[in-house]
């Protein structure tokens, strides 16, 4: 096998790495204080920064930016920009190209000067947006998640380069699946991850391009990229549309006459269960919640102790706490139909609906339980009497009632 198709232990063994050092170097102090000074993200500044001022570093190296002339540097479409940085950083180094997103960010304002920065959903079968690129453009895609196998369809398409640092794992219809990819690495790799990256070469290799695999030095736990160069060699097909597509349907796991490709929605669903009716959240966690003390018998029952002011134990109450280590895959059988397609309607999980009452369950590696309460010491409670607004449930619904008193208890009786 050729060893640029492998994922090498070390960061940089694809570039020149004194030049590389010398480039971040630069960039780093030119770039990184000014940038922090505009920062108005949530995001952490120093993450993106760094991470985005390694990317371009990489590139910059990569396209050996010192010794060719300017004219003649690659230009660019950075697909799914996100911050814009990335596109920011190589327009002011002088490389031409745009980047866009399906959202604008509040970052791309206070670039100067302003980068090409297009607010504009992309469907890869609708590809207007690319038309102007040339054989010396590359596509560029950092986290492209549902766009990263198109990448280098794309760029065969429109007889470009491409690098890719992949993150969520899609195929071109929807989630990568391991056990429906068809090739032969994936049986062999330890992760989905590692089989993705495969997945993602074996496409590009099919392609037609030169393929190389490397590990980036940045910050973020995703930092292998696959860079994609064409052979001229494999060029000669007369029509590239039907090339691409057979490329898409062998790669596809879906066996649909029609590949039906999603674009990303311009406002993204909330997924914390915020939006489910109150109604369907109350019946869901009635229903749990009588399912786990469903069994009285005596091996559920705890000790719960008490303490005096002074912190002497000073009582011990017998509680049921219910079922034990309940997996929620089991859990959520129990849920009626209707109220679980009500749930996935307004894209709520179940395992995130019970997390958020954790004043009721308590959720450990997929097992859920009811919460156990605690003595907490009298000034703890003290200091939360303004925010004692949340009625006790275990008070409430439980058969032995709440086992703290009223007055220690961190939610109202």
């Amino acid at each position: 096998m050729d060893p640029n198709h492998e994922v090498p232990k070390y960061s940089l063994t694809r570039i020149r790495k004194d030049v590389y050092e010398q480039v971040y170097e630069r960039l780093k102090g030119f770039y990184a204080p000014a940038l922090k000074k505009i920062w108005n993200e949530k995001t952490d500044p120093d993450k993106f920064i760094h991470e985005d001022l390694g990317i371009t570093s990489y590139l910059m190296t990569l396209w050996n930016y010192d010794i060719i002339e300017r004219k003649n540097r690659p230009s660019f479409v950075d697909i799914g920009c996100g911050n814009g940085l990335l596109s920011y950083l190589l327009a002011c180094e002088g490389f031409e190209g745009f980047g866009f997103d399906v959202r604008e960010r509040k970052i791309w304002k206070a670039f100067d000067p302003q980068p090409r920065l297009i607010v504009s959903s992309f469907d890869p079968k609708d590809d207007q947006i690319l038309e102007n690129c040339t054989e010396n453009s590359w596509f560029i895609g950092n986290h492209p998640d549902e766009l990263t196998p198109w990448i280098p369809v794309l760029a065969r398409k429109f007889r470009c380069s491409f690098f890719i640092i992949p993150c969520c794992a899609y195929d071109f219809v929807g989630k990568y699946k391991r056990e429906a990819c068809k090739e032969k690495e994936s049986a062999t790799t330890t992760s989905v991850y590692s089989s993705y990256i495969q997945y993602i070469k074996q496409v590009a290799l099919d392609c037609g391009f030169k393929v190389t695999i490397d590990r980036l030095r940045i910050p973020s736990t995703k930092r292998t990229c696959i860079i994609g160069v064409l052979e001229e060699s494999k060029l000669n097909d007369k029509n590239v549309d039907l090339y691409c597509e057979n490329i898409i349907r062998n790669h596809s796991a879906s066996n649909e006459e029609h590949l039906n490709f999603q674009p990303r929605c311009a406002v993204e669903p909330v997924r914390n269960c915020t939006k489910i009716g109150q109604t369907v959240v109350v019946n869901i966690v009635k229903i749990l919640f009588d399912f786990l003390i469903s069994d009285i018998s005596e091996s559920n029952n705890v000790v719960i102790e008490h303490f005096s002011d002074a912190k002497v134990k000073t009582n011990e109450v017998i509680w049921n706490a219910g079922k034990q280590d309940v997996k929620l895959s089991d859990a959520i059988k129990i849920i009626p139909p209707e109220l679980r397609q009500q749930m996935k309607a307004q894209h709520g999980g179940f395992q995130t609906l019970v997390r958020n009452h954790g004043h009721i369950f308590r959720v450990i590696d997929g097992y859920v339980r009811l919460r156990q309460p605690h003595w907490t010491d009298i000034d703890s409670v003290q200091n939360t009497q303004r925010i004692r607004t949340k009625k006790c449930y275990l008070n409430d619904h439980h058969p032995d009632k709440c086992p703290l008193p009223s007055h220690v208890c961190r939610f109202r009786h």
